[in-house]
């Protein structure tokens, strides 16, 4: 049995009136231990209702989501939600107590944790997004806005999720933004062997984080395989309304031009070597 896994899974909106709609379909998923997974595909494409089954903030029309075997919407068992940590978009808008601290210890302290743990939680948590000692006793409105994204993903981190979720994680950020908020993502991946589900509409971020993509289209899963599998197919991702990451739409480009490149160049680093290889 996979760490977390869906069987058939289906989700309507307005059931029974004339405003009823089909989000997602019989979809049928599974998630590994430590596990890196890019979720992507057009708004509307059913990406943010299927993530939000993965933790039980919706229940099924039809289906099931198995957190290790156990049926996250049958169990009595409500700790089993606190192993699937979600992040929504743009959750620095979340943020509501009075100090950085008190926002990040919110959820060890629902988790019924003792003053030290909770503590232990907060500063450890902090530690995985870059967040010194001085910010915890801020108010959370006196941060940046990288600050206060930094402050409301530790508040998912120091619940220790065994699966971390998160939902456009470094949307609005200047790149070096960008860049810092995903490399917090993958240190607490790396320290604790994580599963990670990222959705995201930056085709670079997924191309230089995840091992597997995949792809959602009208509520379904069209695509899912590695990223060399998935960004190969630039003509069928173009048929979607998506694009390519840009070092596989210039390697395409090259290989046009009679450039000979090999089919799975998808990143930067590996079209600067493959170019260096031809000596060009």
């Amino acid at each position: 049995m996979s760490l977390l896994q869906t069987e058939k899974l289906t989700h309507k909106y307005s059931p029974g009136t004339p405003f009823e709609r089909v989000a997602i379909a019989d979809i049928d998923f599974t998630a590994e231990k430590g596990e890196c997974i890019g979720i992507i595909g057009h708004t509307g494409s059913g990406k943010s209702t299927f993530i939000q089954h993965l933790n039980g903030l919706l229940k099924p029309t039809a289906g099931r989501v198995y957190y290790d075997g156990i049926d996250i919407n049958e169990t009595k068992d409500t700790k089993i939600r606190f192993k699937v940590g979600l992040v929504f978009q743009y959750p620095e808008y979340q943020l509501f107590e009075a100090t950085v601290f008190d926002d990040i210890a919110f959820g060890p302290k629902n988790m019924g944790l003792s003053e030290d743990e909770v503590k232990e939680r907060v500063h450890e948590a902090a530690g995985f997004s870059r967040l010194s000692d001085e910010f915890l006793q801020k108010s959370p409105f006196e941060l940046s806005g990288g600050q206060k994204r930094r402050a409301a993903i530790a508040g998912v981190i120091a619940m220790m999720p065994e699966v971390l979720i998160l939902d456009e994680p470094a949307a609005g950020l200047d790149p070096g933004g960008r860049a810092e908020i995903i490399e917090n993502i993958l240190a607490y991946k790396e320290a604790v062997n994580a599963t990670l589900i990222m959705v995201t509409h930056s085709m670079e971020d997924i191309a230089n984080t995840v091992d597997r993509v995949i792809l959602f289209e009208d509520g379904a899963i069209a695509m899912d395989g590695a990223p060399k599998d998935v960004f190969s197919q630039g003509d069928r991702l173009t048929a979607m309304g998506l694009a390519a990451p840009k070092a596989a739409m210039v390697a395409g480009r090259l290989r046009q031009m009679g450039i000979p490149l090999r089919n799975d160049i998808y990143t930067m680093p590996q079209l600067r070597a493959a170019l260096n290889h031809l000596k060009i």
